[in-house]
């Protein structure tokens, strides 16, 4: 296996010699902390040299996995029919949290880009805690690991730990933290580094062991990123949904009022008052659950009207907040909206079978089959981060009050 060190021999050598490692360093791929997603992607070969040389032989082995994984365990080719290349350029830019070990305080970098060996080169940005060390800048960048302590301190005798991140990863952190609080929030570093920092980092890891990355768990777990092909929806722009946006919100022309409903013997429900079996739909856990009441019930049926699949929608899928900044902006119009209609189409679009797409030549058939639209399939991508993020709150919330 051919490898190229970036930036190098004299980088490589430069960090061999100055970086405090429990082991060498190895070509390997890292992925974002909050997403397990990875940092670079190309639509003619993704994370393959443009010379076509593939980075992973038949001799090398998927960490405890068995060999029948076959044939994808070699990287493959998006379909550029599905994703192009404005739809993953958000993988390429992360930054990175760490701790200052001079100072004891952690800090954000600015922007920066992933290099192999797990190290990133990013720029300084504005926090004053970023530690500046000159001896390996690189062209006014900074050279750090990730995932790993890494760079001795003098002053303390110790090492720093940093955490990559997708920039697009934090401003959704920074969303759903504020709707959570209601109001905009400052991000306290000190509790996202703790939420994260769960583990003894001596050992070589590519993501973290305490978060579920959904359809990206086995993938974030590998040296090498092996999940292309198949795997388009989850790669795409999570935040940057024009189509979202602008959706087109279908209309109840009807007028009429909700009739009276007939008790039954044969239904437990027909006795309850209207609002009560709301209140029930509202406990129910999903959105299909619901659907399954009301086949079981004439009352429950009845009584599941447009509020009660407006609340299902915001309750269900807070990561569609264009949506919820719609409805009040549409005020009583809201009211009209076919909100089952709105209901069953984002959740297509927010859930797909990643064990289907695995099968790179069937994805286009299974978006035509389930009625996917390419033009939202940024849903799936956020639905995925905004369930992965919500693990991180809860533990970041914990420490942000302790």
């Amino acid at each position: 296996m051919k490898i190229e060190k970036s930036k190098g021999d004299d980088m490589y050598r430069y960090m061999m010699s100055t970086w405090r490692l429990s082991k060498p360093l190895e070509l390997s791929q890292f992925y974002c902390a909050i997403c397990g997603g990875p940092f670079k992607a190309g639509i003619n070969s993704f994370f393959v040299p443009d010379d076509d040389e593939t980075l992973l032989d038949e001799s090398d082995e998927v960490s405890g996995e068995s060999s029948a994984l076959g044939t994808f365990l070699k990287p493959k080719h998006c379909d550029k029919t599905v994703l192009d290349s404005a739809s993953i350029a958000w993988l390429h830019e992360l930054l990175l949290l760490g701790w200052n070990p001079r100072t004891r305080k952690c800090f954000f970098t600015g922007p920066g880009v992933a290099r192999d060996y797990r190290w990133a080169l990013v720029q300084p940005g504005e926090d004053q805690e970023v530690p500046l060390r000159s001896p390996e800048d690189v062209d006014g960048n900074i050279a750090m690991g990730v995932y790993c302590k890494t760079f001795h301190c003098p002053q303390t005798d110790e090492e720093s730990l940093q955490f990559p991140i997708h920039t697009t990863c934090l401003h959704m952190f920074q969303k759903a933290l504020d709707m959570r609080k209601g109001t905009s929030v400052e991000i306290e570093k000190e509790a996202l580094f703790t939420a994260m920092n769960d583990r003894d980092f001596e050992v070589w890891i590519t993501s973290l062991n305490s978060i579920n990355y959904f359809e990206f768990q086995f993938l974030s777990k590998q040296r090498l990123w092996i999940g292309t092909a198949g795997f388009e929806p989850w790669l795409c722009d999570p935040m940057n949904i024009p189509a979202l946006k602008s959706l087109r919100l279908s209309l109840s022309h009807s007028t009429l009022s909700r009739t009276v409903r007939p008790i039954s013997s044969s239904d437990s429900f027909a006795c309850l008052p209207t609002e009560i079996i709301v209140r029930i739909t509202e406990l129910l856990i999903s959105g299909e659950d619901v659907v399954h009441a009301m086949q079981a019930s004439h009352s429950i049926r009845e009584a599941c009207g447009n509020t009660v699949w407006k609340h299902r929608l915001l309750n269900d899928m807070p990561y569609l907040y264009e949506l919820s900044e719609r409805i009040v902006s549409m005020g009583s119009e809201a009211d009209r909206v076919v909100w089952r209609e709105v209901y069953g189409r984002m959740m297509v679009q927010s859930q797909m079978d990643e064990q289907e797409c695995l099968i790179p030549d069937t994805i286009k058939e299974r978006m035509i089959r389930s009625k996917f639209d390419p033009a939202l399939m940024g849903i799936a991508s956020r639905r995925r981060i905004w369930h992965c993020i919500e693990q991180l709150l809860e533990r970041y919330e914990r420490e942000a009050s302790a």
